[in-house]
């Protein structure tokens, strides 16, 4: 059964959507968090990075390609997506939201850094939950 007999040609949208729209949050956190711990001199920011750069090479490559082709979508999908990405918000919003109500925020680079790097995952992940939206809801008009 492929994804295209389970709910029409048009929920590959949802799939290719919430694949980006993951991927790129996860590569900012990896190359950011990476980052993060080389500037306080922790070298995990080098396996953080590798990861990211890792993730970037991923989809140009057969494995991934074989597994994007024969995944397919279930009943759930739609809504797993958007919990997970609904959770991805709360999770890095809290995180700038703490950093944000530090009065000294731009005295101390590391925290500066570190809510630009929150801040920006939580409206990537905000972004990544309005796309998926907008995929499942044209995904749902076209079945």
């Amino acid at each position: 059964m492929s994804a295209t007999s389970s709910g029409g040609a048009g929920s590959l949208r949802l799939k290719r959507t919430s694949t980006i729209s993951i991927g790129i949050v996860m590569v900012w956190m990896c190359l950011g968090g990476g980052f993060l711990f080389l500037r306080t001199g922790d070298v995990f920011g080098w396996v953080a990075i590798a990861f990211g750069l890792i993730l970037l090479v991923m989809p140009f490559t057969d494995f991934f390609r074989r597994y994007w082709n024969t995944e397919v979508l279930a009943r759930a999908f739609p809504a797993v997506v958007l919990i997970a990405n609904t959770g991805l918000v709360g999770l890095y919003g809290s995180f700038t939201w703490a950093y944000l109500q530090d009065p000294f925020l731009t005295y101390n680079d590391f925290d500066t850094l570190a809510a630009v790097v929150f801040g920006a995952a939580a409206v990537l992940s905000v972004l990544a939950v309005a796309a998926n939206t907008i995929a499942l809801l044209v995904d749902r008009r076209s079945a």
